[in-house]
């Protein structure tokens, strides 16, 4: 019954998570969607700049962003990203933008970048920040790391962030660290379903399933371990109400051990069926249909209202947006292994299409085999761990099931941690000896993807702005007096929410701490004692001319079983135990006789 009862609600539990997982998804997916350009198109000078935001918890801004470029030729001017393309900065996300100036900026020089600490969550916590030279394809890189937020150190929304050089960016403790952030998000995947990246195309239901074959291959890993037939005889320690063997803990270890092949070949099918080459355009599969011209409308027809001042905007605006997510360039797609884009430029060439489609039809078995795998596993797992219990006693199930969580816990806190510190340990050693590959590897990715958005160019909407509309919006960081208003309020609801956090952690404290001291105690031990105290009682006794009446006629009767309300003598199996019929006498009672002054007890 217990085997069963934890199928069916591990089940149920899956189907409410597959349920939010997909609305997870689909948002991930919108948040994501295409590739930001600012500026006239025809302007020869463009930086692409990737902002990422970190992937800690509630790292993501609900505020509207921008940020100014200064180099030794000048200033790009305030481009208000969230205001003018509706960027949302979530937790985790990648957000890549194109910017079209009229003149080069020169080399770099730092970069300042605000938010307005608008919307429910304005805290901002702030990775990195790569700029890129679509001429020269040189790179600056931005890191920042901190918390744009009024409740921070400075208490500031705005940050003047200075270019990085080699010797920052090879450190070794910020290599691993920021690989085992990101490992920790990815590749642990348990944490990973509610807290992966939004660009990773390995998506929450994949790894939502992948997590519920785990825990039915673990179900069948521990049924094998106890159908040997062996009794228990190892030692047993008590953990509050729990009763725990070392051979349960070792069955419960060594099936998560078992198990841990089966999860890695899972998780890495529906990673590489993950970096399918993405559909080609319109274009390229009707390319005798005729290009269709952009279409153009005013700032007011996009945003609904007119800009408010030229003052931090001093070019004319064009924002146009991808309708492909294959233009997004993130720190998550590098990582993955796909090693050619399928946007094929060249049209006359037959024999490139068939090896792209043949390269489709590769990554949709994958697709196929790993979902078949993933179900497949669970069926069999569930159909012979019932068939095993069925010849269980409710002490074995009872045991099975603590070596099933045992090999969860072992997997969730142990296996996955551990795979994440060795993997991002071994990357960081690499990556820190080979930079220089590593860039040109990225440039070399880069300058791939930038040939697949010329062919794309044809595809964008373009939203030109009209002469009397060019002007830009009046962002500029928050000033000292609102900061400070700011603070006091996000002051006052940290405060708030740390009492509320405080009172529910001591009382789940106090419940434990009352479950361990207390859990091993039978429950009706008070009444027993009580019981014991009152049949012995030495309460009658004033004088000590009476402790031999009390001891003849109350105690030794009382010590001893005697016959039954008919006057039927004991039975045998009853030897042993008092007059109560339920208390048993444990050796010899003894009297002991304290000499006590006057006036002292």
């Amino acid at each position: 019954m217990a085997v069963l009862a934890t199928m069916i609600s591990i089940i149920l539990f899956y189907l409410l998570v597959i349920v939010w997982s997909r609305r997870a998804d689909i948002r991930d997916r919108d948040s994501q969607e295409g590739v930001l350009v600012v500026g006239k198109s025809w302007n020869h000078y463009a930086y692409e700049v990737t902002i990422s935001t970190s992937k800690g918890r509630n790292s993501g801004t609900t505020a509207n962003v921008a940020f100014i470029m200064v180099g030794e030729n000048g200033s790009s001017g305030a481009l208000p990203l969230s205001k003018l393309a509706k960027v949302k900065f979530n937790r985790g996300s990648v957000i890549t933008c194109t910017i079209h100036l009229p003149s080069s900026l020169g080399q770099l020089l730092y970069l300042h970048i605000w938010h307005d600490n608008s919307g429910d969550n304005p805290s901002w916590s702030l990775d990195h920040v790569v700029i890129r030279d679509t001429l020269s394809d040189e790179r600056w890189n931005f890191m920042c790391g901190e918390w744009l937020a009024v409740e921070s150190d400075d208490g500031k929304t705005d940050k003047v962030i200075y270019v990085a050089n080699i010797s920052e960016m090879s450190n070794y403790k910020y290599l691993f660290l920021s690989n085992s952030a990101d490992g920790l998000y990815d590749e642990h995947l348990w944490i990973s379903v509610a807290a992966k990246a939004p660009q990773s195309n390995f998506s929450r239901v994949q790894r939502a399933s992948c997590c519920l074959s785990i825990l039915f291959s673990t179900m069948i890993a521990n049924a094998m371990f106890y159908d040997n037939g062996k009794v228990d005889t190892s030692p047993v320690f008590f953990l509050g109400p729990l009763k725990i063997s070392m051979r349960q803990l070792m069955i419960g270890i060594q099936s998560s051990l078992i198990i841990f092949p089966i999860n890695l070949a899972m998780t890495q099918l529906f990673r590489k069926s993950s970096t399918a080459p993405t559909a080609a355009p319109a274009s390229e599969e009707k390319p005798k249909t005729p290009k269709t011209e952009p279409k153009t409308a005013t700032f007011s027809q996009r945003f609904g209202r007119r800009p408010s001042s030229a003052k931090y905007l001093p070019m004319p605006y064009q924002v146009s947006i991808t309708s492909s997510m294959s233009t997004i360039i993130s720190a998550s797609v590098e990582r993955l292994t796909t090693t050619e884009s399928t946007f094929n430029l060249k049209k006359d060439h037959d024999t490139e299409v068939t090896s792209d489609n043949r390269k489709k039809l590769f990554y949709r078995c994958l697709y196929y085999l790993a979902w078949i795998f993933c179900f497949v596993s669970v069926f069999v797992s569930a159909f012979f761990t019932l068939l095993y219990s069925l010849q269980w006693g409710k002490e074995r199930s009872e045991q099975w099931l603590l070596s099933f969580f045992v090999s969860f816990i072992q997997d969730a806190a142990v296996s996955q941690p551990v795979k994440v510190a060795i993997f991002s340990a071994f990357i960081a050693f690499v990556l820190k000896f080979s930079m220089e590959q590593r860039e040109k590897l990225r440039q070399g990715k880069t300058q791939k993807t930038r040939t697949d958005n010329d062919g794309e160019r044809t595809q964008l909407t373009e939203v030109q702005i009209a002469d009397d509309d060019v002007s830009g919006d009046d962002s500029q960081p928050l000033q000292k007096n609102a900061l400070e208003k700011a603070k006091i309020k996000r002051m006052k609801e940290m405060k708030s929410s740390e009492v509320i956090t405080d009172v529910l952690f001591y009382s789940l404290f106090l419940l434990l701490l009352l479950m361990v001291a207390y859990g091993h105690r039978d429950p009706i031990a008070y009444e027993m004692t009580k019981h014991l105290e009152n049949t012995l009682s030495l309460s009658p006794v004033k004088y000590f001319n009476e402790i031999n009446g009390w001891v003849h006629f109350d105690f030794i009767p009382t010590i001893f079983v005697g016959p039954w309300y008919n006057g039927m003598a004991p039975a045998d199996s009853e030897d042993g135990l008092m007059i109560d019929r339920t208390s048993a006498l444990v050796g010899m009672a003894r009297l002991r006789q304290l000499r006590v002054l006057d006036g002292k007890k």
